[in-house]
């Protein structure tokens, strides 16, 4: 009676594990399939049908396509755009521009900048008190 159960146990296990191998499907499987997915949304996207000949027009295409040219660098910015200075710890709690949006120069305001008299501008900013409500 022994010998009679321990094989229909080793059936029931490979029955078993192939019911579970054929249900779910692996991490490979699953991938290969959202992989598959995509690429038939984007070559719907695309208006293509599985050929590189594109149907859209050269014009819309060309804005699409890679450019030559080298970029925006770092220190690049909007033209006019003022870039950030870091004010000096000594005027630290005082204004930096007036009111117009007009910069302050923080050297003048040290006593250390003689490219414009008081009162008058400088390539850096207005050579005018910082201090709020002093002008």
């Amino acid at each position: 009676m022994e010998a009679a159960s321990k094989p229909a146990g080793k059936r029931a296990k490979a029955k078993a594990k192939a019911r579970a191998e054929a249900k779910a499907p692996g991490k490979a499987e699953r991938r290969i399939d959202n992989m598959t997915k995509q690429i038939a949304n984007l070559k719907r996207q695309l208006g293509t049908q599985g050929g590189n000949a594109p149907t859209q027009d050269p014009a819309k295409r060309a804005r699409y396509e890679k450019g030559k040219g080298k970029g925006k660098g770092k220190g690049k910015g909007k033209k006019g755009e003022r870039q950030f200075v870091p004010m000096p710890k000594e005027l630290i709690g005082l204004d930096a521009s007036d009111v117009n949006g007009e910069p302050y120069c923080f050297s003048a305001n040290l006593g250390t900048c003689n490219k414009a008299k008081w009162g008058e501008k400088c390539p850096k900013g207005w050579h005018k008190c910082m201090k709020r409500g002093c002008n």
